[in-house]
């Protein structure tokens, strides 16, 4: 066997090892075939009198291939790997010592079941990660603690409690069924909030407030749930999260992870911070903090604490003028969806790229910036799910942004294509929402380049080890609370929401590592060396194209 043939066979081993890894079950594919999605790809957000604040409910799921399948498939890579090198030493006539392999063929094994084409001939190999998880000794700061006081009845009475079940409800699909909960969505109920520091004990806001279901359709199935919390009177003053420049909330959402809740409970997070600390991109994203929930003094478990999107959120961001208050809500909002359609309907019809009026009337109406900003940033993460998260917003006198939403389905499948599935002429995503807006900005070539720009500088500053550095940060949090977190809650877990989930602790956490780890050693390895290929193949793209967009070129 030729040498050349021996390159070829180790590479297409390695590449049949990374399809089989990435052959992983998401909302593009199997969740959306089983249950059917209702979602609307615009949020309105009136303002702080009126209620219209609609929310997509998408249910999900995940079933991933068990680890059995990892472990086979790179063992079939390693014999083939074996198998060549031992050739390629017989035709050279070498002895048993084996130098480094030329840096074309030569493969980085990044600790797990996973294994990485260092380099054959495409994108510039990122390099391997360094760890900075924490070491023993090193103190960890305890999660902060909020308590919540509800009356009981509120919560548990079977025609009308906010978190009741019923003996007669059906888990063995989502949605459950005969759930008394699901009647209650949109209800709320009212309470008390304390919220203290985890490391002093010191408490630092205290407030009533209205506690209602949070979150989307899947995981409010989950039996830890959402919880969508209201100040009643006054405001919370204390700065909740250390990386906000304000102190003042109206609304939390203590969110039970999303679809991200049996899996890593980080992901959204870390893809936000990530946006924030390492990129000039801006867009609205939603602040997170883990924390420790007790429901009337019983032990509720690890939650993310979140700023809720909604109009106090957009306040803080945008700062409207003429406005210094929170209280001063006039002309804050949505100017509700018909305007919206008639928005999209009149581009449809339009040819923004060579008619000057069309173009005018797409620049006047739509913040360009902020929409291929949101485009580049779930194309890099490869989210899954963004069309049902879609999240948009206006104000008064002012054009059309996106926000950041929800990213649980960012950084889960390395190998998803965003580009093909978010620019399709019949819609983005398995539900085929209205992408018209994102292809007649991208229709202009002056945009066109823009988003090339940005999508490129996504891939030079959110490197592999600085994506793992912030994933380290984030786990690091959260894992003193994680075994106490899972005997709380693993023994409630159902095949319906993920048939991988272990029901005792041990195991859960075990698995919940197991999650982490794919992500960090999997995932984030890989969906860089993606995003490049999709990028150039989708584009046509020539080497120096890519050299001008993300800094490197093929080999």
């Amino acid at each position: 066997m030729k040498e050349h043939e021996v390159q070829e066979r180790i590479q297409q081993a390695v590449r049949d090892s990374l399809t089989g890894l990435d052959e992983l079950p998401s909302q593009e594919h199997e969740i959306l075939e089983k249950v059917k999605r209702e979602a609307d790809p615009v949020i309105t957000v009136y303002n702080r009198d009126g209620e219209a604040m609609m929310k997509p409910a998408f249910p999900s799921g995940e079933q991933p291939r068990l680890r059995r399948l990892r472990a086979a498939l790179v063992l079939c890579a390693a014999f083939v790997l074996l198998a060549g090198l031992w050739m390629m030493i017989r035709n050279r006539n070498m002895s048993y010592q084996i130098t480094q392999p030329d840096p074309a063929t030569q493969l980085i094994d990044n600790g797990t079941d996973d294994l990485t084409p260092a380099s054959t001939g495409l994108p510039t190999p990122l390099p391997m990660a360094v760890s900075t998880q924490q070491k023993p000794g090193n103190q960890v700061p305890p999660l902060d603690r909020v308590d919540l006081y509800v009356e009981p009845d509120l919560l548990w009475n079977e025609e009308t409690g906010i978190l009741a079940e019923r003996t007669e409800i059906r888990k063995s699909q989502i949605p459950f069924e005969n759930a008394v909960y699901r009647k209650m969505i949109g209800q709320s109920v009212e309470g008390k909030m304390t919220y203290s520091s985890g490391s002093t004990g010191e408490l630092l806001a205290e407030s009533p407030v209205t506690v209602q279901l949070g979150g989307d359709s899947y995981s409010m199935d989950m039996p830890q749930k959402s919880l969508l919390i209201r100040v009643k009177d006054g405001l919370i003053d204390t700065p909740l999260f250390e990386d906000r420049p304000y102190n003042v909330y109206l609304s939390v959402l203590l969110q039970n992870g999303g679809k991200d809740c049996l899996l890593t409970r980080v992901a959204d997070g870390v893809q936000s911070r990530l946006i924030e600390k390492y990129t000039d991109l801006n867009i609205l994203t939603l602040a997170w903090k883990p924390v420790v929930v007790y429901l009337n003094d019983e032990y509720w478990g690890q939650y993310n604490i979140r700023e809720s999107m909604d109009a106090d959120t957009i306040f803080q961001y945008e700062k409207p003028a003429g406005s210094n208050s929170l209280s001063t809500m006039k002309g804050l909002g949505s100017k509700g969806n018909m305007e919206y359609l008639e928005l999209v309907n009149r581009l449809q019809k339009s040819d923004p790229a060579n008619n000057p009026e069309d173009r005018e009337y797409l620049e006047k109406n739509v913040d360009i910036d902020s929409y291929l900003n949101w485009l580049a940033i779930e194309m890099y993460f490869g989210n899954a799910d963004a069309a049902s998260t879609f999240f948009t917003y206006q104000i008064y006198g002012q054009k059309w942004k996106c926000a950041l939403l929800d990213m649980d389905y960012g950084l889960f499948n390395a190998s998803f294509n965003a580009l093909e599935s978010y620019l399709k002429p019949e819609g983005f995503g398995t539900t085929k929402q209205n992408n018209t807006i994102f292809l007649k900005i991208l229709e202009i070539d002056e945009y066109r380049e823009l988003f090339l720009e940005k999508l490129g500088k996504l891939y030079q500053s959110l490197t592999t080890e600085v994506m793992q550095a912030e994933l380290d940060q984030c786990v690091a949090m959260l894992e003193p609370e994680m075994m106490k977190h899972f005997e709380r809650w693993a023994p409630y877990n159902v095949p319906a929401l993920n048939q991988e989930a272990p029901t005792t602790a041990e195991e859960a956490y075990e698995y919940w590592k197991g999650r982490i780890d794919r992500m960090r050693n999997g995932t984030m390895i890989k969906r860089p060396w993606y995003v490049y290929l999709q990028t150039q193949e989708y584009f046509g793209l020539s080497n120096e194209e890519m050299m001008k967009y993300f800094g490197t070129g093929k080999g």
